[in-house]
């Protein structure tokens, strides 16, 4: 069974210096029929103009992950730490007990876009964890570990980064034609997110910024229906 999400219907706000689409409730955004699916609570796009920031804000018992989609992202610790997250990297924060940070734009002039996932830990309180990945030289290196990567994973197999739930994250690259298989075992719940191009899953389009919530189908085929198309892939229990 498909449950299909698309872009249009996402809940979106334009503050001016920030504009953000909400796949699920969140903030200001409140929608009893989509409050996620299993620990994944949040999908949100966001695009920050050049020179704007989020201030610095508090995060508690929840695992982030932020894709740059286009641009720079500069993530300030409250200890005095920077960290510059460029367009292909992705950066995972496991709030645990409480991390402070501020977000910004590490452009000036230029908008930069992030999709960022909020994922609900398997244990509160625990000690707050950082890391990230870059994805810059995948189509360079080995194309197949391109067009189905894993990112994020419990148990950090495959040399993912570890995040604290039993869920797998993935991520793909395809150019027009190409085509993936993925067989799900029994009893997990699937979330699937295009960040760019379009697909066709199982016999149905997807374009940039839908998603779809899969139970019960255990296989899919996916083909990419334009060149540069990516989308993330969560396979939970």
């Amino acid at each position: 069974m498909m449950s299909f999400r698309r872009a249009h219907e996402r809940g979106s706000f334009d503050y001016g210096w920030l504009k953000i689409f909400s796949t699920f409730s969140f903030g200001e955004y409140q929608d009893p029929r989509f409050t996620g699916v299993g620990a994944l609570k949040a999908i949100n796009e966001c695009t920050l103009k050049g020179g704007s920031s989020f201030s610095n804000h508090t995060h508690r018992d929840v695992e982030l992950l932020t894709y740059v989609v286009d641009g720079s992202i500069e993530i300030k610790e409250s200890s005095g730490r920077g960290h510059v997250i460029r367009s292909g990297e992705i950066h995972y924060l496991g709030a645990g007990s409480g991390v402070s940070h501020a977000e910004a734009n590490f452009s000036k002039k230029e908008d930069a876009t992030i999709l960022q996932m909020w994922i609900t830990p398997e244990k509160s309180g625990l000690a707050p964890a950082n890391n990230f990945v870059s994805l810059l030289d995948a189509r360079g290196g080995n194309p197949a570990n391109d067009q189905w990567k894993l990112v994020a994973s419990y148990d950090g197999h495959e040399s993912s980064m570890v995040i604290r739930q039993h869920l797998s994250v993935y991520i793909s690259r395809l150019h027009q034609g190409e085509a993936i298989e993925y067989v799900a075992g029994a009893d997990r719940r699937l979330y699937m997110h295009v960040v760019r191009g379009q697909v066709n899953v199982n016999g149905n389009n997807l374009a940039e910024g839908d998603g779809v919530s899969i139970t019960k189908d255990r296989q899919f085929s996916i083909m990419a229906l334009q060149n540069r198309t990516e989308f993330f892939f969560l396979d939970m229990r």
